[in-house]
């Protein structure tokens, strides 16, 4: 057990990458959507049974004896000085079933970033504001088999899809002109998953989610109010790869100890050359981990709510 635990922290640190470009909703702002997920963390990633279903890792449809759907609504909260605003949303749907003793499908919808700006800065002799709206969605389909009862690997293969529309207004006492972008967003990356389980105490869940399509966004930039645009193509370059850890030890039947970590890894290149998609002024990444731990008692009739306790760092 000991090295197990050396092992989970030296990945830990080794995972740590670049931050989530928050301002343009770079990467997964939802990480952990539904209560179990929000509960655990990326632990969610070890955890299968036969009473839950988790889309966290593909690998877990392989152990499922019945059909599950499900659904969330998130809201976002943000505060300053001037007002305290909320955007709620829908933030997935999925369909997940058997298809036979070592095999399960799943199909499901994931809301991953929000394309949102709005500010305004005072110019020499004038001022310039931006207003941003768009979002990305992700659809997958994920395969998963269980090559014995102790390892399940799984397969998901992601389709995203987004839009993004950005009004740039430019006001002086001689000018007064508004810049609009109209874009659609396309990639695809596939996900890799794994449980094992490491003796009768210790489960072990890993995915890697790598893009092998990067995201491009294709659209105009025109000049409100008049026929004049070009046509514009901007690649994604700095998309990230996701990695994620989770460690479940099953300290007794209904009682049992989550451990997980999720970086997202961006090349700090990928920022360089980008136009719409690029870091404000002064802006950069910077090295970041997170990291989870909770204690979960499980129902001993699988009817009432779970009952967690959540820590990290």
């Amino acid at each position: 057990m000991k090295k197990i635990i050396l092992l989970f922290l030296i990945v830990s640190v080794s995972l740590m990458g670049q931050s989530a470009y928050y301002r343009l909703g770079y990467g997964d702002l939802y990480p952990s959507v539904g209560s179990f997920g929000s509960s655990v963390g990326e632990g969610a990633v070890a955890w299968q049974d036969t009473f839950r279903y988790t889309p966290s890792n593909a690998a877990n449809v392989s152990g499922l004896k019945r059909v599950y759907f499900g659904g969330s609504l998130g809201s976002e909260f943000n505060s300053t000085a001037d007002a305290l605003t909320n955007n709620t949303r829908l933030e997935q749907i999925f369909l997940a079933f058997p298809i036979n003793k070592k095999t399960g499908l799943s199909l499901g919808i994931h809301a991953i970033s929000d394309l949102k700006t709005n500010y305004q800065s005072d110019l020499i002799d004038g001022t310039f504001s931006e207003n941003t709206r768009g979002g990305i969605w992700d659809y997958h389909l994920g395969l998963g088999y269980a090559f014995s009862p102790a390892l399940r690997l799984g397969l998901k293969l992601h389709l995203l899809q987004g839009a993004i529309r950005r009004e740039s207004n430019i006001r002086s006492l001689d000018q007064d002109e508004l810049y609009v972008i109209n874009g659609n967003i396309q990639g695809k990356s596939l996900e890799l998953g794994l449980i094992s389980d490491l003796g009768d105490k210790v489960t072990l869940g890993f995915t890697a989610d790598i893009p092998y399509v990067t995201p491009v966004m294709d659209g105009q930039d025109s000049l409100a109010g008049t026929e004049t645009f070009v046509e514009i193509t901007e690649e994604l370059t700095a998309w990230p790869t996701t990695i994620k850890l989770g460690v479940v030890y099953h300290h007794s039947r209904y009682t049992k100890f989550v451990a997980g970590i999720g970086q997202k890894m961006f090349p700090e290149a990928g920022f360089a050359d980008a136009h719409v998609f690029a870091l404000p002024v002064g802006w950069e990444t910077v090295p970041v981990a997170s990291f989870q731990v909770s204690m979960l008692r499980v129902a001993t009739d699988h009817s009432s709510r779970n009952w967690t306790k959540r820590t990290g760092w």
